[in-house]
């Protein structure tokens, strides 16, 4: 990647110094911000350093930034249910930085819902489906 122009850097999450220096000596065209509960080991920690990476992205006048969200942050509901014992806090979390996003003044941004990554089918907290040898929830359709 470096032979095409790459710069890699490193940063730590919630460090909003070492994040503005990352993007300072990289001076990217696009950034992609990926916000994780289980990186931030909370929700609302998750927002804060969602919001420090997002402006720090204004600051350094990042032509286009692409935050990944989920899908339905949209439809997060607003009590806690049999079917989202937490109230989905995950989702409010992905919708209070969609809505900072949209509010941040950026020259473009993209917002991602993905609904999953591949790599959720062996994660050990999902009870590893591609190591029991099935996966029950990929339909053709949805592999090419």
């Amino acid at each position: 990647l470096i032979s095409k122009g790459v710069i890699p850097v490193s940063f730590a999450y919630g460090d909003k110094l070492s994040i503005e220096r990352a993007l300072e000596i990289s001076t990217p065209k696009l950034l992609v911000v990926i916000t994780a509960s289980q990186i931030a080991k909370t929700l609302e920690k998750e927002v804060v350093h969602g919001k420090i990476i997002l402006d720090a992205a204004k600051a350094a006048n990042v032509p286009h930034v692409i935050l990944t969200s989920t899908e339905l942050a949209d439809d997060a509901p607003t009590q806690r249910t049999i079917f989202a014992p937490t109230g989905a806090d995950h989702l409010h979390a992905k919708k209070e930085l969609e809505e900072y996003i949209k509010g941040l003044g950026l020259p473009c941004y993209s917002i991602l819902r993905s609904a999953s990554f591949f790599e959720n089918f062996s994660d050990h907290s999902l009870k590893n489906p591609l190591f029991r040898g099935r996966l029950s929830d990929l339909y053709e359709g949805w592999v090419q």
